[in-house]
């Protein structure tokens, strides 16, 4: 009451001041508060970079693939970077080493967002270890784009903030099944794949691709990096399969597959993309003939007006041509680029609002990448190749599982 009177025996004139003061104060909190709501950032960004981080696998036996994703991913963020970044900003890239291993993942994943502070996690290769991931990734909310593990629990809004760029492995085992079923009508198959997720989407694929023919599947699961092939060949030998589809590391495939030359085993093979590389079939082409590979990206000898570009881009880079591995990367790292320069704000609501706005995105090296507000699956096609001579050859072009 006592505060009351006096105010109200205040002067005009210092009534008058007092409201200017409040007047002026509101104008620069207002507009504080604009320039907050215009242009929020996100964490690892600054006025002039813009951090990105991933786990791979660069040393242990799936270090092929990691370690020629982690180049490709490099090489176009060099290349960004030599054409003026994204808003302003060059792009710092902190790719870090996970062996294959969930456990190490884990620990990665977490320096990477609670210590290095990225702003989103870019690429990545190796689904058990993103598997691993998932739980902190969605719990920190943080975006994720383009991870290379096709299972089937990702690709789907109980992931929301991940974004993949493959189909998974029961769309891709089901389309080889039904291929080679078709042009063999093979009826005995054994599948040798990574233990847990790995294998049971491919054998779920393989069983739903041979459905109504008859045919039978034996699954062999291996744990990955196994240094002894020997009783695994043999234990493929007593199944005597006329085909072994495999979805292994590439390391552990070339391995595997000498194990059965040596016991005079020699179906029909047939891999995922992961486990053959231009560098095996160089280094053990004479075992690989006639298998029948999954490709996610057209090869790099591909005549494609984008394929040709993007090679043509990479050696100004790198002064070399990619392999399958170096452009996985770099469409990881390409389409990241895309969905922040289409972004408002370097904000993960405006990131994630950018990419679901992504349709019908051109690589040249993949299908076409859609996202949607209900989408997280931005390919669902795959092309088929076949070992022949010391290349592949293309079997069939894109075509929808």
């Amino acid at each position: 009451m006592t505060r009351a009177i006096m105010y109200g025996h205040r002067s005009w004139a210092s009534r008058i001041a007092s409201l200017a003061s409040l007047v002026v104060m509101s104008i620069v909190l207002a507009a504080c508060g604009a320039a907050t709501t215009k242009t929020p950032t996100g964490p690892g960004v600054t006025s002039t970079t813009i951090t990105l981080g991933a786990t791979l696998p660069l040393t242990g036996t799936a270090a092929t693939n990691g370690l020629g994703a982690a180049a490709g991913e490099n090489a176009y963020v060099k290349y960004i970077n030599s054409h003026g970044g994204v808003k302003g900003r060059k792009i710092k890239l902190i790719l870090l080493d996970d062996q294959y291993v969930p456990s190490t993942a884990v620990t990665q994943m977490h320096l990477l967002v609670e210590q290095d502070h990225i702003f989103a996690v870019a690429g990545g290769a190796g689904t058990p270890a993103t598997l691993a991931n998932v739980p902190f990734l969605t719990s920190s909310g943080i975006p994720v784009i383009g991870p290379f593990a096709p299972s089937n629990t990702l690709g789907t809004m109980a992931t929301p903030n991940i974004y993949v760029l493959t189909p998974n492995y029961i769309q891709e085992f089901k389309d080889l099944a039904h291929y080679v079923y078709t042009h063999s009508h093979i009826t005995t198959y054994s599948l040798v794949g990574v233990t847990g997720s790995v294998d049971q989407n491919a054998l779920q694929g393989m069983q739903e691709g041979l459905s109504g023919t008859g045919a039978t599947v034996h699954n062999v699961p291996e744990v990955a990096g196994t240094s002894n092939m020997a009783p695994l060949a043999e234990q493929l030998l007593g199944y005597d399969a006329k085909a072994v589809f495999l979805i292994l590391t590439s390391g552990d495939t070339a391995n595997l597959l000498e194990a059965m030359n040596r016991i005079g085993y020699h179906p029909k093979l047939a891999s995922s993309s992961a486990g053959v590389t231009q560098a095996e079939i160089t280094q053990f082409g004479s075992i690989m003939q006639g298998l029948i590979l999954i490709e996610e990206r057209l090869q790099s000898t591909s005549h494609a007006p984008g394929v040709q570009q993007m090679v043509k881009q990479y050696k100004a880079v790198t002064g070399s041509v990619p392999n399958t591995y170096n452009e996985l990367g770099w469409v990881q790292a390409e389409v990241t680029v895309a969905a922040l320069k289409a972004a408002k704000s370097l904000s993960w609501s405006s990131l994630e609002q950018a990419l679901n706005g992504m349709r019908n995105f051109q690589t040249g090296v993949i299908p076409p990448i859609s996202f949607g507000a209900r989408n997280r699956q931005g390919v669902d096609a795959i092309a088929l190749g076949e070992v022949r001579g010391d290349g592949l050859v293309q079997l069939s072009g894109f075509t929808a599982p």
